[in-house]
């Protein structure tokens, strides 16, 4: 998990403190000290108020996986890279 390093980047490029992230989302101070602790986060709506103020997803904020919104078939590529090989055919079943 990158969040803590997530964060301290998101932090620093938008010149934002803990405590002025906090006032933003609604995100106790304390939560976000812990985030920058390395601790895991406990309350999944809690990130989902942070990635929403950053403007990025979930998976962004805590992984580091950042999902093209284009492309949704571009977005599972990192997850099924340790699975092997895959071909995939794609019918039209209707217009």
């Amino acid at each position: 998990m990158n969040l803590k390093t997530n964060l301290k980047k998101l932090l620093s490029d938008s010149s934002l403190n803990a405590v002025k992230l906090s006032k933003l989302t609604g995100v106790p101070k304390s939560t976000l000290s812990d985030w920058l602790s390395g601790n895991s986060p406990k309350n999944i709506s809690q990130v989902k108020s942070v990635a929403d103020h950053f403007k990025i997803s979930i998976d962004e904020l805590v992984y580091n996986l950042a999902i093209k919104k284009e492309n949704k078939i571009q977005s599972h590529e990192l997850e099924l890279i340790n699975f092997g090989k895959f071909d995939v055919y794609l019918k039209k079943v209707e217009k």
